[in-house]
């Protein structure tokens, strides 16, 4: 499992051994707020930006992205690719919710560490 944060200058800081628990505390303990500004003004500049998030990538190409979008909310992002002998990303597909509460964060992320796959899918479909 690797872990990283993301910043908008598309700097990537890798975080030790992937951890989870060090991953949630930087999601805690990280300034956002100045990250989300840059990325909106860039982003109304045209300059090229990314998101400011915390990733975190299995070896099946899996990547659950933690998207800060203010002080308190987070938009999840799961990124998978279920096609049978084909490289990750190539033809991934994308799940997301926003909005989340950076206090229901962890039940995302520990279903991400523990390969619960369809859990993670069943939480961000939508219900009909």
């Amino acid at each position: 499992m690797e872990a990283w944060l993301q910043l908008p200058n598309f700097h990537r800081n890798e975080i030790e051994n992937g951890s989870m628990e060090l991953a949630l505390q930087l999601l805690e303990e990280f300034e956002w707020q100045p990250a989300i500004d840059l990325e909106k003004l860039s982003s109304k500049r045209g300059i090229d930006c990314c998101p400011s998030e915390i990733c975190f990538s299995n070896e099946l190409g899996k990547v659950l992205r933690i998207v800060p979008k203010t002080i308190s909310r987070v938009t999840i992002v799961y990124e998978f690719n279920d096609i049978l002998d084909s490289p990750p990303f190539e033809r991934a597909q994308c799940l997301s919710i926003q909005f989340v509460k950076f206090s229901d964060v962890r039940k995302f992320a520990t279903l991400h560490y523990n390969g619960e796959h369809q859990a993670i899918i069943d939480l961000l479909s939508p219900k009909l």
